[in-house]
């Protein structure tokens, strides 16, 4: 078991899958930015390193007095270990990763734990939230917190996904374990695939870090849209997307086609990265569209791209709280998507955009052109985004829910099957 050198310490372990630039990844990054304010010691441990060439938040934090170890780190992580050694019970999970080895991943985990005896472990998302949240228990950390941003791993496909079930309804009955999500919603849902009594799982929204993107004046804006190409009046329709396929960037096309055949005057502006990338280019070469599309790759400075776009369009087909609909938001760009997971709950429908009942390429580029025609829709969103923003992701509200949750680690046990 681990003994800790003082029961009030402050440190805390976080722990993820990769630092790639996603969402989890940029809540991750605020939060340790707010918690460093108020005194904790940070660490962070990454199971991974990545796909090489993905875009990451690796300069961000290692602009922060944080120490961030790897897996890899710590040995070979990609066969079981030669002597059979199975310490926190991880070798069932297997499944649940396919090119990394979990029991050695949990192995290395431990040393880490070891090394900077954290007060609270706090895992990020799948499948970090298995090795994570098993291992600390087995080594007797006081906190552990289980942070889940998304629906459950069924929903997504997980490999393994039935493990995920076994494992959270383990480390649930266990009192020094709490469990959150980000939205209401997928909150809910997550009981009811865990066979859980409501308010088991608990809620902690994102934050929204006011100097996270720079937000352009009209100036700069027409400055950034003349450095595209785009023409001066033209209405432009947009996103900041990971080109994957939960993302569903094919729905996007189809969607952005319907609109192009309605408003031949129209623009698109989509920033992204990810598996699907040439897919996305050489399917808007073969719609005809490339001429009028600007396609931006990964990009660091998002709020460029919020300041070159009237509208911004998102076509998932789940989510948890889409960081990207927050800051578009945060810029005063109304917003379009559809009524999946949490984002009936990150927008106002009718004043910061508008949300789409089904998802559906059809209504997704009518809602679409709905805003473009509607000038008195986008004034409320220019003025009503930021401020619901800045009410609802209130970044500092986050950082004080977030110590809440470390204090109040604890769960009602789950009941025996």
């Amino acid at each position: 078991m681990l003994m800790l050198r003082h029961p009030s310490d402050k440190r805390v372990l976080m722990i993820i899958s990769v630092l790639a630039r996603g969402g989890c990844e940029r809540q991750l990054l605020a939060t340790a930015r707010g918690l460093l304010e108020r005194g904790y010691a940070i660490e962070i441990f990454k199971l991974d390193v990545g796909p090489s060439g993905d875009s990451s938040f690796e300069a961000e934090f290692a602009a922060l007095p944080i120490i961030i170890s790897c897996a890899g780190d710590f040995g070979d992580t990609h066969a079981p270990p030669q002597d059979g050694r199975d310490p926190h019970g991880l070798a069932r999970f297997t499944p649940i990763l396919q090119n990394l080895n979990v029991v050695q991943l949990g192995l290395a985990l431990e040393q880490a734990i070891r090394r900077f005896q954290p007060a609270i472990v706090h895992c990020w998302s799948e499948p970090s939230s298995v090795i994570g949240g098993l291992v600390a228990a087995s080594l007797g950390v006081p906190r552990i917190v289980i942070q889940l941003v998304n629906v459950p791993p069924l929903r997504q496909s997980l490999p393994g996904a039935a493990l995920y079930y076994d494992a959270y309804r383990m480390l649930l009955g266990k009192p020094n374990v709490r469990l959150l999500n980000i939205s209401v919603a997928n909150a809910r849902n997550l009981e009811r695939w865990l066979e859980i009594p409501c308010g088991t799982v608990k809620l902690l929204r994102n934050g929204f870090v006011p100097d996270s993107i720079r937000i352009r004046t009209q100036e700069e804006a027409r400055s950034c849209r003349e450095g595209l190409g785009i023409p001066r009046d033209a209405p432009t329709v947009g996103a900041v997307m990971r080109f994957a396929p939960e993302k569903d960037p094919d729905l996007w096309l189809q969607a952005a086609r319907l609109i192009a055949a309605e408003r031949p005057d129209v623009w698109f502006v989509l920033a992204g990265y990810g598996a699907l990338a040439e897919h996305v280019d050489l399917k808007l070469k073969q719609m005809g569209l490339s001429q009028r599309v600007s396609l931006l790759g990964p990009t660091i400075d998002v709020g460029a791209v919020y300041a070159c776009i009237d509208v911004f369009l998102m076509t998932s087909q789940y989510e948890g709280t889409p960081n990207a609909l927050i800051e578009a938001q945060a810029a005063g760009v109304p917003v379009v998507a559809p009524d999946v997971g949490g984002i009936g709950e990150t927008i106002v429908d009718g004043r910061t955009g508008l949300l789409v009942r089904s998802r559906d390429a059809a209504r997704l580029a009518k809602a679409a052109l709905d805003v473009l025609a509607n000038p008195l829709l986008r004034q409320s969103a220019r003025a009503s985004g930021p401020r619901f923003v800045s009410q609802r992701f209130n970044w500092r509200r986050k950082i004080y829910e977030t110590i809440g949750h470390y204090n109040g680690c604890g769960n009602i046990r789950v009941a025996r099957r």
